[in-house]
């Protein structure tokens, strides 16, 4: 032990502990601030006392400002026994008296080791104390200066380079020595027991870190010649010294199934001195996982899925002692079948059952054993004669029961039959366990049968009357589900992932495979993976028949990454056409994740899969298990897409037929019923596909509008994007209606963000009710000039194309599609553009705007707007392939410009309403290390704004450096009408983070990019995540910060950045910088943009413009602001 007394003052060592004898005599002596950990001008005090002999004397050293009376609390009862030493030269002297009687036993020991002689050692074992090995551990690591030895015959000390790995071998070696005597000596002498020899032998001050791997090493060497005893104490042993060095035993499943065999042989047929061998339970237990004693019941007390009822009683009363007895309960009520039917009639089962003592339990057993054999319809007349003798407790009781087996049989109808789709009559006076079971059951069925939101409206009711612990974890599990299914997953993986810690057995086994549907449901495969290969190692005894489909499941989330693994491939080709539901819905998606090269090598095997998944989706919808057999399909449907099998369209319809009926949307089949609708190629088929599309924002506020972070969201859509590109290589290759071609590319990008601009205040517009028809898009229609908006179509094997469509202050509109000039690669061009922008210096000669393929891509973006003069205004809606293109910047342009993430964006901002603003703040925060000029700088523009706003009449809201934390800046953001962020800023692509640096606990930001990376660096970034969590937002937000503008661009066109969230909260515009910039450029530019904005009533994007071109500032400096949002 090494216990620190009165923090930073006194240090009590036991002198048998290697450890703290290691980091007494390394440190220093003097104490260290804790907070930024400089050396301070007092030393500690030591007391060194011997833990195993209190009448040995402890030692004192007495450190700066302590005096002896100061430790009587400390000492107890050594205090009338102190030895006071003067330093830490006596203090060491002291010590190593100590250690040197025990040289002599090490000398011998090494010598024997040399050459290769056991017997001494075996017979001497129990000279191997605690004292001795603190000894070898200090003398062969080095880290007690005056403990050396050399090896009986040798003027040579041991080699100390050798040091660390000699300690691990010489350890390891001596403890496989007293485990291989012990199973022999113990039984000859009394005196001694296994458990007493590991407690003497396995101090904590012996075990190095690296001991459990040379032990785990040689374990595994031996388990295969091994006896079962000699494995069983060797087993013990490891896992006490994996226990001691704190470190995961990677035998702990096989520990616990020997520790099980043993014990039942123990306690049903012992052999003479097999008690001395015996490990406590209550000490065994802490080394003993759930995991390791699940799989080992689940082992021993199955055969062929069927409980072997003789060892329950054993097996009880042992797993209780260990303090597992939530898994035995786990076993009991949630997996086995215990009973065979042999084919017994209806009266026979109800006579058995009228003779049980406890017939819910009973008809419980009997009922999975029904289901087993599809014998539903006879389990249903059982159950209809007993509730009609029993009372009303019980009688619900085992409808409950009824119900959980209707549900893993996929019949909720017969369920609901008898339940109902709320409660019945008399149900609130039942016990909260019935009226739980019941609910649940019920929600169960409704979500079965496609009824989402009415499932989760029942456990909602529940919550308030579960008052156990166990029944709150289900009830959140099941809300996990459908919050999933309703567009929730976000909010389905935290819920998940606060239940996981502590759930063990059958509970966790559930509980892995709905987190991992979740997080694959938010893209997050990595961790998805992960929990389902925890899930295959605990899918075993009854429940090993889950196992293969976790296993497909598993595969198909591998295969996303790596769509030609031969490895994983040839798993998958094994399983062929699964017979078992489930397995086959797992290896249907699996191989609609593989390479296109691996489905054509097998395409006879997929068109057996196509088939067989649409004989189970009809078998499914017989049963009313809507939701199955929309599974079914959809597979279908999926996998005869990616493999050209016409069978797709008719599984695309039945799929949606399923969903009209239930009321219930999904995006996926109405793009897959519209791209075969679009293939028709005439009126009827357009108008069609054109009805379908309309349904598709809805469908995907639905799936996608409850997820608070929308780049949680992007990769899972690939399905759809390639079915939306499919259709645009449809309609664009022949004439159609301009607004189906705008309605279409508008559903290929800002799926989340839509969706969740729909579920705001005001979202009807982005719904998209009546299309992008000329008549939508009225909405749009400037009062002078003309709107010009330029957006992209995803094609599927071709560049993606061009878009522009021209609304006039009077007039139709005109659609037309437009081409690149050839060789210019748009993504090419942003990038080096981007680079060159970040990395030019204010002092270097030159124009970053210099380079060819720019000036060429300037030229053609002029030449499609010939005759646009001031007050036309152009939106861009960028492609993830052009994103970053600064078409702001375009020299010689009249008009104004802005960027924005859809059709739906810029109609949302103006359905807004719009008044004079009437407050505005000001955030102001330098970082630690700015120069006083740009702080400067920052207070002279902030000085400015306020100015202005107070000449406007504008009531004014500040913050300034270390105030402006994350909770102070949501505050103001959320209570003013404009607000100018003057601070500076972080880009991160790979995490889509964009975020300005602010204050966090009374301390500046730091510009260090290590320390802004560091946990503390992260605590100071206000991100757009944060943005999404306001109440309110201001309409028009300013920001100062680098790059701050920048918005990444991913998955179908899903725009992340600040302005994309602040619209959520009723942002109209906002001003930022699109790439680093010159703080004091920012800051004039802002003051002055804001000025003509207050002063003349102009849009921002012409106040803007107006100023850049009012500065002398070279171009790459004057439009290094842009404006996103509504423009004009």
């Amino acid at each position: 032990m090494a216990e620190l007394v009165a923090p930073g003052r006194a240090m009590l060592v036991n002198i048998w502990n290697s450890w703290s004898l290691s980091l007494m005599f390394h440190q220093t002596g003097r104490a260290r601030c804790e907070s930024c950990g400089v050396l301070l001008d007092y030393h500690y005090t030591y007391v060194v006392v011997d833990a195993n002999d209190p009448e040995e004397p402890a030692n004192v050293l007495l450190g700066t400002g302590m005096e002896l009376e100061d430790l009587q609390r400390v000492l107890g009862p050594r205090a009338a026994n102190v030895r006071l030493v003067a330093s830490r030269d006596e203090l060491h002297e002291v010590v190593v008296a100590r250690f040197k009687p025990q040289l002599t036993r090490l000398e011998t020991f090494f010598q024997c080791d040399l050459d290769r002689k056991a017997d001494w050692v075996a017979a001497n074992f129990a000279l191997f104390n605690a004292p001795l090995m603190t000894c070898l551990a200090l003398l062969t690591a080095g880290r007690l200066p005056g403990i050396r030895a050399a090896v009986v015959g040798s003027t040579s000390p041991i080699d100390q380079a050798a040091a660390n790995e000699l300690f691990a071998r010489e350890t390891t070696y001596l403890q496989f020595l007293v485990s291989f005597t012990l199973a022999q000596r113990i039984l000859k002498d009394p005196k001694l027991g296994l458990y007493q020899e590991i407690v003497r032998i396995l101090p904590v001050g012996m075990i190095s870190e690296s001991t459990p791997e040379y032990f785990s090493a040689a374990l595994k060497a031996i388990e295969s010649w091994g006896h079962d005893l000699d494995r069983y104490v060797l087993h013990a042993v490891n896992a006490f010294v994996c226990a001691a060095a704190n470190v995961d035993n990677e035998h702990a499943e096989q520990w616990a199934e020997d520790y099980v065999r043993f014990e039942l042989h123990r306690r049903t047929s012992p052999f003479p001195g097999m008690e001395l061998l015996a490990i406590p339970p209550e000490a065994a237990g802490p080394t003993i996982g759930f995991r390791g004693l699940w799989q080992a019941l689940s082992r021993r007390l199955t055969t062929d899925g069927l409980l072997d009822m003789k060892l329950q009683g054993q097996l009880h009363d042992l797993v209780t002692e260990l303090g597992h007895e939530h898994v035995w309960q786990q076993i009991f009520q949630h997996g086995l079948r215990a009973t065979r039917t042999n084919g017994s009639s209806v009266q026979e089962f109800v006579e058995v059952l009228r003779q049980v003592e406890d017939v819910p339990e009973a008809f419980s057993h009997l009922g999975w054993a029904l289901a087993d054999e599809g014998r539903l319809t006879e389990l249903c007349e059982i159950l209809d004669l007993l509730m009609g003798e029993h009372e009303a407790e019980t009688s619900m009781r085992l409808l409950a029961d009824f119900g959980r087996i209707c549900k893993d049989a996929r019949s909720p109808d017969l369920y609901l039959a008898r339940a109902g789709t709320s409660p019945l009559p008399g149900e609130d006076q039942l016990t909260t366990y019935v009226r739980l079971s019941l609910g649940v059951e019920r929600s169960n069925a409704l979500r079965l049968t496609g009824h989402t939101q009415q499932a989760l409206d029942i456990l909602d009711d529940l919550v308030p009357i579960a008052d156990l612990d166990k029944d709150r974890r289900l009830l959140s599990m099941n809300r996990a589900i459908l919050l999933r299914t309703l567009g929730h997953p976000d909010m389905s993986v935290a819920l998940l992932e606060e239940l996981l810690p502590d759930a063990a057995g059958a509970d966790r086994l559930n509980l892995l495979r709905s987190l991992s549907a979740s997080l694959g449901a938010i893209g997050n495969t990595r961790r998805a993976i992960s929990l389902l290969k925890e899930a295959e190692s605990l899918a075993i005894g009854p429940w090993r028949p889950q196992q293969a489909y976790i296993k497909t499941v598993r595969i198909g989330l591998e295969l996303q990454g790596a769509g030609g693994s031969a490895d994983l491939l040839g798993e998958l080709a094994e399983l062929g056409i699964p017979q078992d539901p489930e397995v086959l819905l797992g290896v249907a998606m699996a191989w609609s994740n593989a390479s296109p090269e691996s489905r054509r090598a097998e395409q006879e095997l997929l068109e057996g899969i196509v088939t067989r998944l649409g004989d189970e989706a009809g078998e499914a919808r017989l049963r009313n298990d809507r939701l199955l057999s929309r599974k079914f399909h959809r597979l279908a449907a999926m996998l005869a897409e990616l493999t050209g099998n016409p069978a797709a369209e008719g599984h695309w319809r039945a799929e949606l037929a399923l969903l009209d009926e239930s009321g219930d949307m999904d995006a996926l089949p109405l793009v897959g019923v519209a791209r075969y609708a679009a293939a028709r190629e005439d009126d009827i088929g357009d108008a069609e596909c054109r009805a379908l599309l309309l349904r598709v924002p809805r469908a995907f506020s639905s799936e996608l509008g409850g997820i608070s972070d929308a780049s949680l969201g992007i990769q899972a859509t690939h399905i759809m994007q390639m079915l939306l590109r499919l259709t645009a290589e449809i309609l664009t290759d022949r004439p159609v209606q301009p607004d189906l071609l705008r309605l279409l590319a508008e559903l290929q990008r800002d799926p989340a963000g839509r969706a969740q601009q729909i579920r705001q205040a005001g979202g009807e517009a982005a719904l998209l009710s009546d299309g992008l028809s000329d008549t939508t898009l009225e909405a749009l229609r400037p009062t002078r000039g003309r709107l010009h908006v330029l957006e992209w179509i995803d094609l599927f094997i071709s560049v993606p194309g061009l878009i522009r469509t021209t609304i006039p202050a009077d007039g139709p509109c005109d659609t037309g599609q437009l081409s690149l000039p050839d060789g210019v690669v748009p993504l090419e061009v942003a990038r080096r553009l981007r680079t060159r922008l970040n990395a030019w210096l204010p002092e270097q000669q030159g124009d970053p705007f210099d380079y060819a393929p720019w000036r060429e891509l300037e030229r053609w973006f002029l030449d499609q707007f010939p005759d646009a003069g001031p007050e036309d205004h152009v939106v861009i809606i960028e492609h993830p392939q052009h994103a970053g293109i600064p078409w702001h910047a375009v020299t010689l342009a009249p008009w104004t410009l802005s960027y924005a993430a859809s059709w739906s964006s810029l109609l949302a901002a103006c359905a807004q309403p719009s008044a004079p603003p009437n407050s505005l703040g000001i955030v102001l925060v330098p970082t630690a290390e700015d120069d006083p000029v740009t702080v400067e700088e920052l207070e002279r523009a902030a000085l400015a704004v306020e100015k202005l706003a107070e000449r406007h009449g504008l009531a004014v809201s500040s913050l300034v450096g270390a105030e402006a934390d994350h909770a102070a800046i949501s505050t103001l953001m959320s209570s003013v009408d404009v607000a100018v962020v003057l601070c500076h800023g972080y880009v991160a692509p790979d995490d889509h983070e964009v975020a300005l640096m602010v204050g966090c606990g009374g301390r500046l930001p730091t510009s260090h990019a290590t320390a802004a990376d560091s946990p503390t660096g992260q605590r100071h970034r206000w991100s757009w995540r944060d943005a999404v969590k306001l109440r309110k937002a201001p309409g028009l937000v300013l920001f100062a910060a680098c790059s701050s503008g920048t918005s990444h661009l991913a998955g179908m066109g899903e725009r992340l950045g600040f302005h994309s969230a602040l619209r959520l909260r009723g942002t109209r515009s906002t001003v930022a910088p699109l790439w680093d910039l010159v703080p004091a450029d920012a800051t004039v530019l802002l003051a002055a943009t804001v000025d003509a904005w207050l002063t003349e009533r102009i849009p921002v994007a012409t106040a803007l413009k107006r100023t850049a071109s009012n500065t002398d500032l070279p171009r790459w400096r004057r439009t290094c602001l842009a404006t996103e949002g509504d423009g004009r």
